[in-house]
């Protein structure tokens, strides 16, 4: 018989991660997103592709975190590929979570 068991550890300190200085593009095709991502990433953006967090799409949809610096070369990216865009979120992190904003649809 397998019994699984858990520990939770408590530190006393609430670390909290802090995205000022980055966006995420939603993108809802994933091979759009990937080929988006590495012609970004040939250009060396500081770029990761991840999933698209819960709330802002739904179905497989990937999203791609990029730095703010590369803000200019992102949207001369989109607009050359002809990438369909769902939008661009700020990341905005507080006490209650993550929240994300709206900035920009393309």
């Amino acid at each position: 018989m397998l019994v699984a068991v858990s520990y939770r550890i408590n530190l006393g300190v609430d670390i909290v991660e802090t995205n000022e200085d980055k966006y995420l593009m939603v993108i809802p095709s994933h091979n759009q997103a990937t080929l988006l991502y590495n012609e970004l990433f040939k250009k060396e953006c500081k770029v990761e592709l991840i999933s698209t967090p819960n709330g802002l799409s739904k179905g497989c949809s990937k999203s791609i975190l990029f730095s703010v610096e590369d803000t200019k070369k992102v949207i001369e990216e989109v607009k050359k590929s002809k990438a369909q865009i769902i939008g661009i979120y700020k990341i905005v992190t507080n006490a209650n979570g993550v929240n994300y904003i709206n900035i920009a649809n393309i």
